[in-house]
């Protein structure tokens, strides 16, 4: 059984041939099973649904702090993505590879959007940021490293947070264009984790570039975790970490299974059809309770003006949908690297020093190229957001 999910099988079970129909859910003595299970997803994410778009309008209702109410309600729109995902996914098998692949594309967003929460819950600036790091003592990384130590003071630390979480995200839509390129040359094989097809390299890709985001991203908190205390960062953190962990490790463990046999083919499905149907199930009913433990998580609340006054909801969810802000992090994140490369590891291409008087040449460039990009951004924020 070993060898069988290590190796699995040169023939893809999805890209063979069957002597007679096997979609279920249209041609099976089993259609009333599969009609009543898919009624009730049907139901699930329906209420899943109005419940985190109900949310999501409310924070766009009130939405009186943008920089923080910007990365949340994009967050908060995973919820429903996801489930109509795994709906289409249920009653269209034949179409499920690439709804799913590109629907797990989103996680990457949806972590970047995360971690700028957190930068905006320690300061509005670059500045400020670096300011607040600057006066923390060096400590060990979170395990697995917990051997080696860091300086969250040293202005490289919150360009190489940013660039932990930034590689998820194109890691994310390269493997997914791979994804989708693979499975149109059938290569891609989603049901098998055979070294023969496609999908077991894009997992790994993406396993280690999730795992490194999320150590980022805890090496980026734990340092900070007193000054944002009065935030709801844990629960937020744990709400989203549910999520992507557990719909990421659940599609390995229901892979994993079907390829040894466990999950096994009947006279009325395939093992790719059975795999699907149960993932699609088990994620929408997770999705109705990350809807309900972002009702705690993100409650928008705490955002409403004494005066209770609205903002129309079409501007806060047009200013919510200006992903803009991706590419220029993007920008800077090349401008650190370079500068980390090219300057001899120095960003004043010297010998590091924190005793000289003269801001650092990256930390000098960074911060003026970010202000650059605040107020333009900002500017054309407000005009979208204006009353």
């Amino acid at each position: 059984m070993l060898r069988a999910i290590l190796y699995g099988a040169r023939d893809c079970p999805a890209y063979q041939h069957h002597s007679k129909p096997t979609s279920s859910l249209y041609f099976s003595t089993w259609w009333v099973v599969g009609l009543a299970v898919g009624a009730s997803i049907g139901v699930l994410m329906l209420a899943t649904t109005i419940l985190s778009l109900h949310l999501t309008i409310m924070h766009f209702r009130y939405y009186t702090k943008p920089q923080f109410q910007r990365p949340i309600t994009r967050i908060l729109l995973m919820v429903p993505l996801y489930s109509i995902c795994s709906l289409l996914s249920f009653w269209s098998v034949k179409w499920a590879v690439y709804i799913n692949v590109v629907r797990d594309c989103y996680e990457g967003f949806v972590v970047y959007n995360f971690f700028t929460l957190c930068l905006e819950y320690l300061g509005p600036t670059e500045h400020v940021r670096l300011q607040v790091l600057a006066t923390k003592q060096s400590r060990r990384f979170p395990p697995p490293a917990c051997c080696l130590t860091h300086s969250p003071s040293h202005f490289y630390f919150l360009g190489f947070c940013k660039l932990g979480i930034l590689q998820y995200v194109y890691i994310r839509i390269i493997t997914t264009l791979a994804s989708l390129a693979m499975e149109i040359g059938k290569v891609y094989c989603s049901e098998s984790m055979s070294p023969y097809f496609g999908h077991m390299y894009t997992t790994v890709f993406n396993s280690i570039s999730v795992g490194l985001a999320m150590f980022t991203l805890i090496s980026f908190y734990l340092p900070i975790r007193h000054d944002i205390s009065h935030y709801n960062l844990v629960g937020q953190f744990l709400s989203i970490k549910f999520v992507i962990f557990f719909q990421f490790w659940l599609g390995i463990t229901i892979k994993l299974l079907a390829n040894s046999g466990t999950i096994h083919a009947t006279d009325d499905w395939t093992v790719g059809e059975l795999s699907t149907l149960i993932q699609s199930f088990v994620v929408i009913v997770e999705m109705m309770i990350a809807s309900i433990l972002h009702l705690w998580a993100f409650n928008y609340k705490i955002f409403v003006p004494e005066d209770k006054s609205v903002t129309p909801i079409a501007k806060g969810a047009w200013d919510s949908f200006y992903w803009l802000d991706l590419w220029h992090d993007t920008i800077r994140i090349y401008g650190f690297l370079y500068y980390t490369v090219f300057l001899s590891g120095s960003p004043n291409g010297e010998n590091d020093s924190h005793t000289s008087s003269a801001t650092p040449l990256y930390e000098r460039l960074s911060i003026e190229s970010e202000a650059d990009s605040i107020d333009s951004l900002n500017a054309e924020r407000a005009f979208l957001i204006r009353d």
